[in-house]
């Protein structure tokens, strides 16, 4: 009636959950009769069975549970992964793959039909830009590629570099507008998004990093392990057109520089067109020097390269370095700037150089300041650590700001979490969200009578738990001024929230007071407890709160429902 919705749990399942153990094969039977169902309680009771049954009956659960994975929206519930870890140390291998191709995909962006409406509108407007939504949260998915994809690679580096590459080409496309893949090319800027395909796995990172990351061990792994696979893994590589998998393939070139990827090297060195205009990106220096390294003049004629040496020394383009120098454009810095792209670009060559070029390349190297190291062809600069932080999508002077209906109806529709595009280091999120909503609510709700009026009246309309909780804990800030006006109010709010039982935790399925469909309301239940323990103490004080005989009748009947009713965390 007031429009939640409602997943009604079904004891049998819980049953058979419980007795899993001790009748797998009668169980397996019945599970299998079940009609299909859109109740995420009944999917979970699946996923606890397939998690306690032993390997191959596991695997006989994954059609049930691969259900469960399309109903379950944008983000997969959290205890996927750890199928796909049973699986694999089980030795399902099969199973484990398919159930690794639902996990690592990235959803297309939740908003992205609205970005491109707006982006049609306005094509320059930067915040059309797409980001595709991992299945699950950066911190998990890093769990996950370690404990279940890793083991997989180990067993299967083949198949699952295949599941992996198709992952990152989804990604990829998503990231882009569909009207302008065709006019990409092969431009991904994968090189500001991913500058090295083989990072550090001890940090905690972007969800897109760890695919990537993962890819490339997993291809690197196929290569080494599996001989007779590197003609079908190049193959594949090349069938995507993006430039992340042509930077892998030069990548694997040049840590196996042979007679099978000699070909393959030449090919990347002779159809290079950007010898005059862009310093050599990080993989493609390496495949150069491999190949030069290791074939010496066998790999490319004289004449190729006085082709390849003659654009070189063309290069930079003037007009380029205008635009980037501006008011600094002077013949000295050009100049300075033409000898370094020089030597930039002729280093990888250096055992090959011969006649002008090599003593051209020896006078570049005598008046070089420093020597050229590989990580100075790195287009953005190395990888940071740091602390994650939350952001709220508006700052509380915006919130403030919005009329009472329109900020009730903003917290009830915003889910929208994402990290900043500007610094990868701050989420936007709910939580965030909600503590600035809780400073609103604080500063100028409270002290408003008709704003206090319409919260308070219109409680029963908040669609997540979370900003309920906020509301309780403003009150905390009156209770340590001694403030007890409108505590009658205030009490009668928390006895609303206590109207709302603890329930017993579902095995697999994440409690949270930040969902519309499933609110959880023990969080703001433990938010009354600890305002009624405020308010007890303040009361206690010497020259404390003083509480009408009403209030402590109301906050008896409270504290007697939160001593005697259920309560998880305790009962449990």
């Amino acid at each position: 009636e007031d429009g939640q919705v409602s997943m009604p749990p079904w004891w049998p399942m819980r049953f058979l959950s419980r007795v899993a153990i001790s009748a797998p094969d009668a169980i397996l039977a019945i599970v299998k009769e079940l009609p299909e169902s859109d109740n995420p309680q009944i999917h979970e009771g699946i996923l606890d069975i397939a998690l306690q049954l032993p390997g191959e009956q596991s695997a006989l659960l994954l059609p049930e549970v691969l259900r469960y994975a399309r109903h379950s929206g944008q983000h997969l519930p959290h205890r996927f992964p750890d199928l796909l870890v049973h699986l694999t140390n089980e030795g399902q291998v099969a199973a484990a793959l398919e159930l690794a191709k639902r996990i690592v995909y990235f959803a297309p962006d939740p908003e992205r039909e609205e970005k491109q409406a707006r982006r049609r509108e306005h094509p320059d407007d930067l915040t059309s830009s797409l980001w595709p939504s991992p299945r699950l949260e950066s911190w998990r998915s890093q769990q996950v590629m370690q404990e279940g994809i890793h083991p997989l690679v180990a067993t299967d580096a083949y198949q699952t570099a295949g599941i992996l590459i198709s992952a990152v080409n989804q990604l990829t496309r998503n990231r882009i507008h569909q009207d302008e893949i065709a006019a990409r090319e092969d431009q991904d800027h994968s090189e500001v998004w991913h500058p090295n395909l083989r990072g550090p796995l001890d940090e905690v990172l972007r969800s897109s990093d760890t695919l990537v990351y993962t890819m490339t061990f997993a291809c690197e792994r196929a290569w080494e392990d599996d001989p007779d696979s590197v003609a079908d893994l190049d193959q594949r590589l090349r069938s995507h057109h993006w430039r992340i998998f042509r930077r892998l393939r030069q990548r694997l070139y040049a840590l196996h520089p042979d007679e099978q990827t000699k070909p393959w090297i030449r090919e990347e060195i002779l159809n290079h067109p950007d010898y005059a205009r862009w310093e050599h990106h990080y993989e493609f220096q390496q495949l150069i020097r491999a190949g030069v390294e290791t074939f010496g003049d066998d790999l490319l004629t004289e004449d190729e390269l006085r082709t390849i040496f003659d654009a070189i020394r063309r290069g930079p383009d003037r007009e380029v370095f205008h635009r980037v120098a501006s008011d600094n454009d002077t013949d000295e810095l050009f100049e300075q700037r033409r000898r370094n792209f020089h030597h930039m670009q002729l280093r990888p060559f250096e055992a090959v150089l011969f006649g002008e070029y090599r003593d051209y390349f020896q006078e570049l190297e005598g008046t070089a300041g420093a020597n050229i190291a590989d990580e100075d062809y790195l287009s953005v600069g190395p990888t940071r650590s740091g602390t994650i932080t939350g952001q709220s999508p508006r700052s509380v002077e915006d919130l403030a700001g919005l009329e009472d209906e329109a900020l009730l109806t903003y917290i009830n529709d915003w889910e929208d979490e994402r990290s900043d595009p500007a610094d990868w280091f701050v989420e936007i999120t709910i939580d965030a969200l909600s503590e600035a909503f809780g400073e609103v609510f604080r500063e100028v709700v409270i002290p408003s009578p008709d704003r206090l009026d319409f919260w308070l009246e219109n409680r029963h309309r908040i669609e997540r738990p979370i900003y309920v909780r906020r509301m309780v804990g403003a009150l905390s800030s009156r209770v340590e001024a001694h403030d007890s006006s409108d505590l009658d109010r205030w009490l009668e709010l928390c006895a609303w929230v206590l109207s709302h039982p603890d329930r017993e935790r579902e095995a697999s399925l994440e409690p949270s007071d930040r969902l519309r469909g499933n609110p959880h309301w023990g969080e703001s239940r433990r938010a009354v407890g600890d305002l009624l323990g405020n308010l007890v103490t303040a009361a206690g004080e010497e020259n404390g709160l003083n509480l009408p005989e009403i209030a402590r009748d109301q906050l008896l009947t409270l504290l007697g429902r939160l001593c005697t009713e259920y309560d998880w965390a305790l009962d449990e």
